[in-house]
């Protein structure tokens, strides 16, 4: 698999990690008290909030920077600003080394040796970043799954005794979750694709012949793999 499976795959890593990390599908709750409705629905950056009251909807979209800010100051389990700073560590690192690792894969695919010394460089800059930011979401991913488990830990506690009490407590599919895994997953993939490319030896331009110009008649450039000879007169094996 080459620059062209280098660059699909980048092209899907990276499309399902932005739509993991924008939606509000992290973490979701449905409480249900009588004829009142409140759903909210979250990620690293902002949350949604709808109430249902009386068969009428009213929803919010709100920063998350005041959860973030009373975690700061608390022990809260969730920790906003860490979460805060993965997310973006995620974000810039897939991202910025998705970018490169496209221009690298186009220059594979091109094959040419005037961009091949720049290309080597961003290759290796995009592999960094895209290993970095795939570390940054598996944390964050993880640190996600932990509490899910404790939600559902606490659901099946009290349960019985919000039932009781006539109130509905539900939590959401965390769908976001589940495309910011399989971003991760075409991530690794990626990058082990990617490091495949940079190890594979390059053999140079196609073998050909190049007619130039000479004083003392014409000239012959043989080229067969990166190796280049000039005589006076051409020369065919």
């Amino acid at each position: 698999m080459g620059g062209a499976g280098l660059i699909g795959i980048s092209i899907v890593a990276g499309v399902l990690l932005l739509v993991g990390l924008v939606t509000p599908g992290w973490f979701g709750i449905d409480v249900k008290s009588g004829e009142n409705d409140v759903s909210i629905n979250m990620n690293i950056f902002y949350s949604r909030v709808c109430v249902q009251e009386s068969a009428i909807d009213t929803c919010l979209t709100m920063s998350n920077a005041a959860a973030m800010e009373r975690a700061t100051k608390s022990d809260d389990s969730f920790r906003f600003t860490e979460y805060l700073v993965e997310a973006i560590g995620a974000l810039i690192g897939c991202g910025c080394g998705t970018i490169l690792a496209i221009i690298y894969g186009l220059s594979l695919v091109r094959e040419q040796d005037s961009i091949r010394p720049r290309s080597s460089n961003l290759a290796v800059t995009g592999l960094v970043l895209s290993i970095i930011g795939g570390i940054c979401g598996g944390i964050l991913v993880i640190e996600f799954i932990i509490i899910h488990t404790k939600m559902d830990t606490v659901t099946d506690t009290y349960g019985e005794q919000l039932e009781s009490s006539n109130v509905g407590f539900e939590k959401s599919f965390p769908y976001s979750l589940v495309i910011m895994s399989f971003g991760l997953f075409f991530e690794l993939i990626a990058v082990i694709v990617h490091i495949s490319c940079m190890r594979t030896p390059y053999t140079g331009a196609p073998n050909g012949i190049i007619l130039t110009p000479a004083v003392n008649g014409p000239t012959a450039v043989v080229v067969q793999h990166s190796t280049v000879s000039s005589t006076p007169y051409a020369r065919f094996a």
